[in-house]
């Protein structure tokens, strides 16, 4: 079966759980195509969401807020912290998860979290990225610099001039 027939049923057909779970267990954002009251149904974007992480995109401003729905999401795509209520990234907890499996998610934790010497550590270790947005004093901080060098993503001389544009 082909998770995008959602996208061509009927509107009574979106409401139906048996229908959206085949879809969503293939593509998680297929939830889009899900009636409201589904993208709010806590097995349906459990699926979802363990398929995609960004698939809470589309559920009911009360999952998006909610914590376990959360984790799940940034678990299995740090990028979906962008995504969750403004409570969800005021947790500590769930911004480390999010950062370890992407650091550039922490430009959308809290800003508290942003300047967090523990979390920007962490961030850039899982992804040198974020240096670009740090300050220039932090960014030749020797610690600073040691932690974005085993994110670097690129190898060989590739990665060393990569290194520095994001230093410069």
């Amino acid at each position: 079966r082909d998770a995008s027939v959602l996208v061509e049923v009927v509107e009574e057909l979106r409401d139906d759980k048996e229908i959206v779970l085949v879809a969503v267990r293939q593509l998680g954002r297929m939830l889009q195509y899900a009636s409201a009251r589904l993208q709010g149904d806590r097995e349906v974007l459990a699926i979802a969401i363990k398929r995609d992480g960004l698939a809470i995109q589309f559920a009911t401003s009360p999952a998006r807020a909610d914590r376990e729905l959360g984790l799940m999401a940034v678990r299995q795509n740090g990028w979906a912290l962008e995504l969750l209520h403004e409570s969800l990234r005021s947790s500590r907890p769930l911004v480390l998860e999010a950062i370890q499996q992407e650091g550039q998610a922490l430009k959308f934790a809290a800003e508290t979290f942003q300047t967090d010497r523990e979390l920007v550590l962490i961030a850039l270790r899982s992804n040198a990225e974020v240096l670009r947005q740090l300050p220039k004093e932090a960014r030749l901080d020797p610690e600073v610099l040691k932690a974005a060098s085993m994110g670097i993503r690129l190898r060989g001389s590739g990665g060393l001039q990569y290194f520095q544009t994001l230093v410069a």
